[in-house]
């Protein structure tokens, strides 16, 4: 999954491909904007993770598989508390 401008390219079929570079948008945040506009591809990677969660609990019954997607969902929700940080940062 990418955005539009192709800045954040965060999961496709539960892997997270680009985490370094997600650990280094955010280090280099200087402002909110930045800030922003990495908080809102994260949330829509995590509402594409938590479906496919369901879908592979629900449908494919695939226990082991959703227990590494939700690993990668907790890197998506640490991520986004160190988002908290460099905004309390900045002010």
């Amino acid at each position: 999954m990418a955005t539009a401008d192709a800045d954040l390219t965060i999961v496709f079929n539960g892997e997270i491909y680009n985490y370094v570079e997600l650990r280094e948008q955010l280090e280099e945040a200087r402002d909110a904007k930045a800030l922003d506009a990495l908080r809102a591809g994260l949330q829509k990677s995590r509402k594409s993770l938590e479906r496919e969660i369901a879908e592979t609990i629900d449908a494919k019954k695939a226990y082991k598989g959703a227990a590494d997607l939700v690993r990668k969902l907790q890197f998506l929700h640490r991520l986004d508390e160190e988002i908290d940080s460099a905004y309390e940062a900045l002010e």
